[in-house]
């Protein structure tokens, strides 16, 4: 601890001119007046000057604020942080001094995010999940199925969270931004494979059938936007950045588990789950739909 009053008091204390006749039994200035007499040779002394700004005064020469420094001890993880942080300003809090004292590192900047990342983290992901689905209602115009695509989204937050410990990263500004920002990339992957899959006549194919077809007409393209964007993030596996290399690690995280999921989880539970779609064929595209119908009663037949 560095504290311009501990020195001072010490100062004085073995000092001739006051020693004897202003300091109390207690070490302390009993006289306001000797205190800042006292003080004023103090911070004339060279050895102790340094501790001039540390101090500031008002027009009337008094002390108006004083700043002494503090070292936290065993605090490297962001837990021990967080606690060290909070209980200084309980302290702080619970002493009789008047106006109380605070406590102030540039640290604490950055800290604090951590105090209410947390429930931030909850809260963002629930309403872009909440945005997600109210957005995908109205493109896909079936409840259940928005019900399946919001839980698919959410399972691959879920996988991404678990990634972050994997990884060995912490749940800061950077993950939880790409957690957040999952939600709008991912839902893409799935949503696409749902509404080919929605735009079929259940009378002339069934369950199955459906998603075959989904998933060689829109299969190829999911898989192409997958690759295309490894691609667009690869050159940030090489940045000297921890950032950029947050970032990709993440992103790369994201890209593997919207593949899988929209590629491989999103057909099985589409041909599993008991979704009637109802028919949604597009009047301004008529023989895109014949195609799509002959498609897949040829499909069909081929089975």
């Amino acid at each position: 601890m560095v504290s311009w009053l501990d020195d001072f008091l010490a100062w004085a204390a073995h000092d001739s001119r006051f020693n004897t006749t202003c300091l109390n039994e207690d070490g302390f200035f009993s006289d306001s007046n000797q205190f800042y007499d006292a003080l004023g040779y103090f911070l004339a002394d060279v050895s102790y000057s340094h501790h001039y700004q540390n101090l500031r005064f008002n027009d009337d020469g008094e002390i108006s604020t004083s700043r002494i420094g503090l070292w936290h001890k065993k605090v490297g993880t962001t837990e021990e942080k967080v606690a060290a942080m909070l209980e200084l300003r309980e302290e702080c809090e619970r002493t009789n001094l008047s106006p109380k004292p605070f406590p102030y590192t540039f640290a604490y900047v950055f800290i604090e995010q951590f105090v209410i990342i947390y429930w931030e983290l909850v809260l963002n992901l629930v309403l872009s999940l909440a945005a997600c689905a109210v957005v995908s209602l109205f493109v896909l115009h079936h409840p259940g199925v928005v019900v399946l695509l919001i839980v698919i989204v959410s399972l691959i937050d879920v996988d991404l969270l678990g990634s972050i410990y994997f990884w060995g990263l912490d749940i800061n500004s950077i993950t939880t931004i790409d957690l957040v920002m999952a939600v709008g990339l991912v839902v893409d992957y799935v949503a696409h494979i749902m509404h080919f899959y929605l735009h079929q006549d259940p009378a002339l194919t069934n369950r199955d059938t459906r998603v075959i077809n989904a998933m060689a007409e829109v299969g190829p393209s999911v898989l192409s936007g997958c690759l295309t964007t490894f691609i667009g993030i690869l050159p940030l596996m090489f940045a000297k950045s921890e950032i950029f290399r947050v970032f990709f690690k993440m992103f790369f995280n994201i890209i593997v588990y919207a593949t899988v999921h929209g590629l491989v989880l999103t057909p099985v539970l589409l041909s599993v789950v008991p979704l009637t779609p109802p028919v949604v064929l597009l009047a301004d595209e008529p023989e895109k739909d014949a195609k799509a119908v002959e498609s897949a009663q040829s499909s069909e037949s081929g089975l």
